[in-house]
């Protein structure tokens, strides 16, 4: 075998690739999907306690509705936890939107660092020009707190059902005083 030493190879380099900025998660509707979910599913719980609450608060109020004490004591004690609930709920609904909010800066800031400004100049500028991406959140956030700050629902935890002899409630104890307040 005969080999040619004058014969020479180039290696062709390589083009460089431009770089791949991915799309922002923010405009993928990952909020919507990944992070509400659970939000709206809270709210709900929150106001099927409210409903049930004002059944509560009906049956205590309106005369004929309960007719020995111990319906009275039934209906006082499912309102007592009715409202508990929708305390519970609006707490886990703040403390999510904190932790989601506080995540969606923290994914935003680490794309930036990585050299990707895009989701962070979502987060901190979008909504000066109407583009909030975390708004829907916020939003179950106030609809929660509205719900609970209401003024039906301020009306009967804060009723004192000895004023009512039909109630057959014998303790001045109001609804409200019941609760502990949640402190996650």
């Amino acid at each position: 075998m005969k080999r040619n030493a004058n014969v020479r190879f180039v290696k062709p380099m390589l083009e460089q690739l431009e770089a791949r900025v991915q799309p922002s998660f923010l405009l993928a509707g990952a909020v919507q999907q990944q992070f509400l979910p659970p939000l709206q599913a809270m709210l709900t719980d929150m106001q099927t306690a409210k409903g049930n609450l004002a059944n509560n608060f009906t049956m205590l109020t309106t005369p004929g509705k309960v007719t020995n004490v111990g319906d009275a004591e039934t209906q006082y004690a499912a309102g007592a936890a009715n409202f508990s609930q929708m305390v519970s709920d609006q707490h886990a609904i703040n403390a999510t939107v904190t932790a989601d909010n506080a995540f969606i800066r923290a994914a935003a800031m680490a794309e930036f660092t990585e050299g990707d400004p895009t989701d962070l100049i979502l987060v901190t500028f979008g909504p000066l020009i109407g583009f909030n991406p975390t708004s829907s959140l916020t939003n179950v956030q106030t609809q929660a707190n509205s719900l609970i700050n209401g003024s039906d629902v301020q009306t009967w935890i804060s009723k004192d059902f000895t004023t009512i002899p039909t109630s057959f409630i014998s303790s001045p104890v109001i609804w409200d005083s019941l609760v502990a307040p949640r402190t996650f």
